[in-house]
């Protein structure tokens, strides 16, 4: 977030006298310091110069400028539009789709796969893209899953916050509240200020909290007592923690369906009837 720290640093690389090459890089880092700062045109205008320079070899570099491209140009879009200065968002929406799939096509026809890097970059090119139509929070699920697997959590963290943001405005409440949680977590590590900011905006006009509820652990006497086995103990405690039998599969390392197979169990033998009601009875026997 030290804004004027970024910008001084950027133009005194930008002073340098430079080849083609690093002008990769000085465009490249210039196009993602605007976006972090909402100078969408300055972004844009230095995604297309490194594209222009790199589709020709069709490799990453050239999906990265695309992801870039796309991501500020809807971001321009987006501003337009609530200001009710663009009413009609096709060309945009046309032109960074067109690019995006020159991107695709070229690197995809060159090597005939893409690597976990570009298929980051394409994913989160997609999901950027989707904002200008209705609201998918799948897109911004893959683009995170893309992120998670190459270890880059700050790119995660904002894959989900939009997951988060777009899965509230289809009614997907559960799941805005996890993606959100997992987004504060992230971003929490990171200490990423700005990040952090934007997550709490949401969280207030959500009305939903970031702030993940704590795991609890259930001692012998109650676990006993509910009937569980110790494995239905585990997951009765994440049910607890908000996480979907997904994340419980996830973590517990079985499928989905052994995970809800639990879920079910759990539910029989408390005797309630929801998710909610189980992970109250876990928070009030539980021990933090």
């Amino acid at each position: 977030g030290e804004h004027d720290i970024a910008l001084s640093l950027l133009a005194q690389a930008m002073a340098r006298p430079t080849d083609a090459y690093h002008q990769l890089f000085l465009d490249a880092t210039s196009a993602e310091v605007h976006l972090a700062f909402g100078t969408w045109g300055e972004a844009a205008a230095a995604a297309q110069r490194g594209w222009k320079a790199t589709i020709a070899e069709a490799g990453l570099r050239a999906a990265r400028f695309a992801m870039l491209y796309v991501e500020a140009t809807v971001e321009q879009a987006l501003d337009d539009r609530a200001r009710r200065v663009l009413e009609h968002i096709g060309p945009v929406r046309d032109s960074a789709s067109t690019m995006l799939h020159q991107a695709t096509q070229a690197i995809t026809s060159r090597t005939g796969s893409t690597a976990p890097a570009g298929q980051a970059y394409f994913a989160q090119a997609a999901a950027s893209l989707s904002r200008l139509g209705p609201p998918d929070p799948e897109a911004w699920a893959a683009a995170a899953e893309c992120w998670d697997r190459l270890s880059d959590p700050w790119s995660t963290a904002v894959a989900r916050l939009h997951e988060s943001e777009t899965a509230l405005a289809i009614g997907a409440t559960s799941r805005a509240v996890n993606s959100l949680q997992d987004a504060h977590r992230r971003a929490s590590q990171l200490d990423a200020g700005p990040l952090l900011e934007q997550i709490a905006a949401f969280s207030r006009r959500a009305r939903i909290s970031a702030l993940a509820p704590s795991v609890v652990e259930l001692d012998v006497q109650s676990i006993d007592q509910l009937g569980l086995t110790p494995r239905e103990a585990e997951v009765l405690a994440l049910v607890a923690a908000g996480e979907t039998n997904r994340e419980i599969g996830k973590r517990l390392y079985v499928s989905e369906k052994t995970a809800g197979v639990h879920v079910s169990n759990i539910l029989r033998k408390l005797g309630v009837s929801s998710r909610v009601e189980a992970a109250a009875v876990a928070q009030r026997l539980g021990k933090r």
